[in-house]
Parts: C-alpha cells; structure tokens; sequence
C-alpha cells in the first residue's frame, strides 16, 4: 500500500459524508499507517456562481484543517488542498479563491461542461454511441482550457471522469480516439510541472479501472510526464487510502518509479518501493 493519498475529502465538501470531519480524516489515515495527505475539498467554480450545490465554506474548512494539521504534526504530513472544478467556466473565481487562501496543493478537475450537467446526472444507458464520443471529444478540449486558466495546478484529477459513468451503465468507450486531445493536455502538464492524478476510486468500487488506467499513464509517460500523484477521492474515513496497491502497479508497469508528495508546500519524489 502506497503511504500518500492526495485526493480526500470532508465534511465541507457538498457531498462529503457527515462522519468526514478534518480530524477523523488524520486519525484514519494514521491507522492505515498513511505518512502524507492532502485534504482536497470541493470548491466548484461554476456551482460557487450559480448556486447549484451547497457552497464551500471556506473559512470553516480551513481553519479546521488547520488545526487538525497541528494536532498531528507528529505522526502525519498533512496539506491544505483544494479540487477546484470547472476552472475555466469562472477562471475570476477560481482564482481569486486561490489568491485569498494559502492553498498547498491545488487539484484541477471537470466534472461537467459548460452549460451541461455533472457526468454523474447524464443517462448513458440510452445515450447514442456518436453521442457519448461527442461528449468525450468536448470534454477533452474543455479540460485543456481548463489548465490553461488556472493560475496554479499541482495535479489534473480523474483525467478520464466520464468513463465512471459510461462503465456503470454497462458501455464502454475508446480512448485511444481522443490520444490527439489528450497528448496536447499532456504537454501542456509536462511543460509546466503539472502532475497527473492516478484517481483509485473506480477500481474501489468494483469497476476494474482507475482514472486514467495504465494504457494513458503510459501515453504520459511517451509524453515525458513523470510527475504523479495517487488518490483514493474519499468522502469518508474508511475509504482513505483504497486501492492503492492497483495504482501502485499500474504506474510500475508503466515504468514511473515515483510519487509526488507534498512536504510544507514544497515538491517531493518519494520513490515506489
């Protein structure tokens, strides 16, 4: 089991379990003998403008992490992080998030397009196949803006997102149709020190992938990626650190040798043993 995990979640995100405080987060992950985290609460750029979920209460959610930072200094590295999604819908929000809080590790996600719904919401059981790769090739171009307008990204979460939802109802889709958009995502993230997100939580619940799984870590790689960083996207203490093993041998076939870590806002390869 890898020691790190960088995608965690709270009761301060909207759709964190209510048992998920800062605390128990750190207690869990110390049990699981974790030695760095970072706790990546929703901040949804979109939703933030246009009220679609509960807002993020950022305040709150600081300054309990922060104490729950201090509290466990000792036995765990914990880091202020944020998953800011849909960046490039409201580049002045997202930022301006970034500039009023000391974030420590910043998470890029999309989880839905513009003037679209979450991937989650989405029918794909009667969705159209030329339906389905539109909405993969509009995702992948969305993506790329989205990187470009945040003024800082540490790591590009869940890359293949819609595939969660294309799998659980029962379909499938090739990637390897959009590896153009993607490359172009890929040196955009090598050139500016962007790490790629090894995302566990489909292989967690049953799905038999992570997100990406091994064929696109390995087209980062071809693209001279190195930087990874692996996350378990808990929404409680008892998902912390799931499926790590399956990220950690996913990344040694495709010869990454190490992970990203966080250690007082600064970068660290920590190697897979």
């Amino acid at each position: 089991m890898l020691l790190y995990d960088y995608h965690i979640h709270t009761k301060y995100s909207f759709d964190g379990d209510a048992s998920a405080t800062p605390r128990a987060i750190c207690e869990a992950a110390i049990a699981k003998g974790l030695t760095s985290i970072a706790i990546t609460d929703h901040f949804e750029a979109n939703s933030q403008a246009e009220g679609l979920y509960a807002p993020y209460d950022a305040k709150a959610a600081y300054s309990d992490i922060m104490q729950a930072k201090e509290d466990f200094k000792d036995k765990i590295h914990v880091s202020y992080g944020i998953e800011i999604g849909q960046a490039s819908q409201y580049p002045d929000i997202a930022n301006d998030f970034l500039r009023k809080y000391p974030v420590e590790f910043v998470l890029a996600s999309l989880h839905n397009l513009k003037g679209k719904p979450d991937f989650y919401f989405m029918d794909f059981k009667s969705m159209p196949e030329d339906e389905i790769i539109s909405l993969c090739a509009e995702y992948f171009t969305e993506m790329k803006d989205m990187i470009c307008a945040l003024d800082r990204v540490d790591s590009l979460a869940h890359i293949t997102y819609p595939c969660r939802y294309i799998s659980q109802a029962g379909k499938t889709v090739d990637m390897s149709a959009f590896y153009d958009k993607i490359s172009d995502i890929f040196r955009i993230m090598v050139a500016n020190n962007i790490a790629l997100e090894v995302n566990t939580s489909t292989y967690t619940k049953g799905l038999g992938f992570c997100m990406p799984d091994r064929e696109i870590v390995y087209l980062y790689k071809e693209c001279g990626g190195e930087l990874v960083t692996v996350g378990s996207d808990a929404h409680s203490p008892s998902l912390i650190g799931s499926s790590s093993e399956y990220a950690e041998h996913i990344l040694r076939e495709c010869g990454i040798k190490n992970i990203l870590v966080y250690s007082n806002g600064k970068k660290e390869q920590r190697k897979i043993n």
